[in-house]
């Protein structure tokens, strides 16, 4: 993804298509990067948050009731709608 964010840039890809990239918040953090002259596709280190639960326990919490909305599993696993919604989305 990293790439073809770099790649849209370098064809002049303005911020305001970012919408039409896999990641906006991915476009927001890399088309400034790229503005600045960084063009590292690395990943900079985490800031040190750590994963609060791992996708067993939510695999877990589906197994046992798969008909789940995501607010209850926000509230079973104590994290963000945001966090619930793209650990589905990657399992």
């Amino acid at each position: 993804m990293r790439h073809a964010l770099l790649f849209l840039f370098n064809l002049q890809a303005v911020e305001s298509h970012a919408e039409h990239v896999p990641s906006i918040r991915s476009s927001q953090t890399r088309f400034p990067q790229f503005k600045s002259g960084d063009f590292n596709l690395k990943d900079s280190e985490s800031s040190g948050i750590p994963q609060s639960f791992k996708n067993e326990q939510l695999q877990e919490l589906l197994d046992d009731n798969p008909t789940q909305i995501q607010q209850q599993l926000v509230k079973a696993l104590n994290v963000s709608q945001e966090t619930i919604s793209s650990r589905l989305r990657a399992m």
